[in-house]
């Protein structure tokens, strides 16, 4: 599987989608733009070298967005030209493919029609490629969208070899998803990276907690960043822009993945004065240990009078256990092992009333 996701370019995350198995499409950048709910408008969209095709230059322009996409297969890119007669100095062997403007201008309409509904949501992005392509063959309405595109791609080549903070400007885009991937597969770190589930809710559902941890993460460094650089202002440091620039609020030195752990032993555990029997109500379940550690001499405190008295109380249907016991000063297993819910006097709750010998929880007389 491959989790897409769509980064802005103030660190935090827009959109992500989960693609079965490793389809590099870049239709799935269309759905990722098109699908995601934030009041934020993208207008350029930056990717690597495999997710971008003619057809998609075309498609990210009619609908009002730069595509820059990284090339890294440039030396070996196909420059068009509209007019086939046209002198274009050095750049004659390079415009080697030419321009069916005729196709273009005759879909026109069909072309805008077709971005005006991707964008109106009346189109999905799954449903291009039905629109596109009718079995192994592209429709005229494709071909119409690819000459497009070639136009587009060809100024967008032209632009990056030709202007370097053009370039830096997608690589740096780019240096941050990377740096965002690596952030989360830190805080995968107890999967190792792994996605377990093998359906696709499960898995859009932990990749979408990752996400959302990452976006946390990027807020609140955001926030301390801020409160640091106020404290150096008003301390009469000199803060310049240009490093302002490189600050990145994906950093994690000080994040502690692993949590922290405490295994030391209450008290009255450390002494030995906790009996196993003391947390077992007649049920067979356990109370939680932290509240209901009992000591033998809590045990040996049940008297006649507080089995007679937790008889009638118990025998009430408006008596509250809790509040009972906090009364009589026993816990809840020490009222069950001598009273039962209905009020009757158990076994051990006998002795005690008729004065009889009774047994702690290690089976010693008392």
């Amino acid at each position: 599987m491959t989790w897409y996701n769509m980064l802005w370019n103030q660190f935090t995350g827009l959109n992500a989608l989960v693609v079965p198995g490793t389809l590099r499409d870049s239709l799935v950048l269309l759905a990722l733009l098109l699908e995601q709910e934030t009041e934020l408008e993208p207008l350029e969209i930056m990717t690597d070298t495999a997710a971008y095709s003619d057809a998609m230059f075309a498609l990210f322009w009619l609908l009002g967005y730069q595509f820059s996409p990284r090339l890294a297969d440039i030396g070996g890119a196909r420059l068009w030209r509209i007019d086939r007669k046209a002198d274009y100095g050095e750049f004659n062997a390079l415009a080697t493919g030419s321009i069916n403007v005729g196709l273009i201008r005759e879909n026109w309409s069909d072309l805008i029609r077709f971005a005006g509904s991707l964008k109106l949501g009346h189109l999905k992005a799954a449903g291009v490629m039905r629109t596109l392509q009718v079995k192994d063959n592209p429709t005229t309405l494709a071909r119409a969208l690819s000459e497009l595109g070639r136009i587009i791609k060809s100024l967008h080549v032209l632009r990056y070899v030709d202007d370097p903070v053009f370039r830096r400007r997608i690589l740096t885009q780019l240096d941050r998803q990377e740096l965002r991937q690596r952030l989360g597969r830190r805080i995968f770190l107890g999967e190792r990276g792994e996605i377990r589930s093998s359906l696709r809710q499960g898995q859009e559902e932990e990749l979408g907690a990752l996400g959302l941890l990452l976006n946390v993460i990027v807020h609140w460094n955001a926030i301390y960043m801020q409160e640091v650089l106020t404290q150096l202002k008003a301390e009469g440091w000199t803060i310049e822009e240009a490093d302002l620039a490189r600050l990145s609020p994906l950093i994690w030195r000080h994040i502690n993945f692993l949590g922290r752990y405490d295994f030391s032993l209450p008290e009255v555990v450390a002494k030995g004065a906790f009996g196993r029997s003391a947390i077992l109500v007649p049920n067979g379940t356990f109370e939680n240990p932290y509240v209901a550690f009992l000591s033998l001499s809590a045990v040996r405190a049940m008297t006649a009078a507080k089995v007679r008295l937790a008889m009638a109380a118990m025998g009430q249907k408006e008596t509250k256990v809790a509040d009972l016991c906090r009364e009589l000063g026993i816990t809840r297993q020490t009222l069950y092992r001598h009273v039962a819910p209905d009020g009757t006097p158990r076994k051990d709750g006998l002795k005690v009333v008729e004065g009889g010998k009774t047994r702690n929880p290690h089976g010693k007389k008392q």
